[in-house]
């Protein structure tokens, strides 16, 4: 109930990290510092920070699945830790305070998992960042969420980036 929500101040539940790249949106996707990745989203106008761990030159692919990093204060982007493995950026996320996998209130729990697969790749001479994302939630979900996003490439001088506030979608 989006005005129970909205009553409640939860009107940014459809926005949290585990549904916000499924919305119909514009990102941009910046360094904040040399091991922050900042990705801000048009709708809703969220902010992620993913913290990236260096690689040593000529390591080898991971095998392992990337762990989680340490529990923080709950928020709705959570806590993202990331590393490159190969040409894919793997994120995973924890410490969320939940929201909802799709705006129509498909619910995810504090207690879900996120993981993403970040992906460059170029088709037909426009470059795209394809984004696949699995949320794992034993209180909600019987099996992990798939889902999967593309996003076109534009210009930094883009002037259709129009930013706007969760309660405006």
């Amino acid at each position: 109930d989006p005005a129970r929500d909205a009553a409640a101040g939860e009107q940014c539940k459809p926005f949290g990290a585990g549904g916000v790249m499924r919305l119909p949106l514009r990102i941009r996707v910046s360094w904040a510092d040399d091991q922050t990745l900042k990705v801000e989203t048009e709708a809703g106008e969220q902010t992620r920070l993913f913290t990236v761990a260096p690689v040593p030159r000529g390591a080898p692919i991971a095998v392992t699945p990337l762990e989680p990093g340490p529990a923080k204060t709950p928020s709705l982007q959570g806590s993202t830790v990331a590393r490159w493995n190969g040409s894919t950026l793997e994120a995973v996320t924890n410490s969320t305070t939940g929201g909802y996998l799709r705006r129509n209130g498909v619910p995810y729990s504090a207690n879900a998992l996120i993981r993403e697969y970040w992906n460059v790749h170029t088709d037909y001479g426009v470059q795209y960042l394809s984004v696949t994302t699995a949320v794992r939630d034993p209180t909600y979900l019987r099996q992990d969420f798939l889902t999967g996003s593309s996003f076109r490439k534009v210009t930094d001088s883009d002037p259709k980036w129009a930013p706007f506030p969760c309660d405006k979608l």
